[in-house]
């Protein structure tokens, strides 16, 4: 299999300000949250990473999404390492191989559901109407092809997701990095949007890593990572 993202030794600090009681000076303190984390993603695969909140679950999301940097370690993806990129090539590996899922959805409120899905081709530069015609393609997938036309405010919880899903995977990234991506869905809605994102991760043969409290969503994965003290364990 070829590694889509891989992670070697990487440890990510953070530091905080505070001042004693009668002294005015400040005290910074380091926290560690990531403590030399090891991980590869293999094209086609999906990982779960699960652990307890707090634990550092969306801080390792955001640094294989290349969002942030590590304090230490290489993150490599497609071969790639962004550890020593510029904020600006930084920006286009992240465009050119990731797309993001979170909890809520994040659509553009004044545009159509075929709007918000045809957004990241518009800014890649793609013809309109072939973007258009593409974004047709990709609701009909997860299906709301008959919801194209509708606001975000006109829609269900489930389908505002389902549009954030197809706007996602309408780039046919390498790797798709999702944030609780059913925390703010009901049971039902919950497990069909799984159902969906399986799917398509099956059919385009993406990488995936879904970070989630839900034990069922992890049990559907590939693998199932557990965060606990700033290490990944099986």
């Amino acid at each position: 299999m070829n590694n889509i993202i891989s992670c070697s030794e990487v440890f990510y600090n953070y530091n905080n300000s505070f001042k004693k009681k009668n002294d005015l000076s400040n005290i910074k303190k380091t926290t560690s949250v990531l403590k030399g984390i090891d991980l590869s993603i293999n094209k086609g695969e999906s990982v779960a990473i699960i652990g307890e909140s707090g634990c550092g679950k969306s801080t390792l999301l955001n640094l294989l999404g290349a969002i942030d940097k590590p304090s230490s370690g290489k993150i490599l993806i497609n071969n790639t390492d962004i550890t020593k990129l510029n904020e600006e090539q930084t920006t286009k590996i992240r465009a050119d191989n990731l797309s993001f899922i979170y909890q809520f959805y994040h659509l553009l409120k004044t545009f159509s559901a075929i709007e918000n899905v045809m957004m990241p081709l518009l800014i890649k530069g793609i013809d309109k109407n072939k973007a258009k015609e593409k974004s047709k393609n990709m609701l009909f997938k997860v299906g709301l092809e008959n919801k194209a036309e509708h606001l975000p405010n006109n829609l269900s919880g489930g389908e505002r997701q389902r549009v954030a899903i197809a706007r996602a995977l309408i780039t046919n990234p390498s790797c798709l990095l999702a944030d609780e991506p059913t925390g703010n869905l009901d049971a039902k809605n919950a497990k069909s949007i799984i159902e969906t994102i399986i799917e398509l991760n099956q059919q385009q043969e993406l990488a995936m890593v879904i970070v989630t409290h839900d034990e069922k969503i992890a049990e559907k994965m590939d693998r199932i990572l557990i965060l606990s003290d700033g290490k990944l364990q099986q």
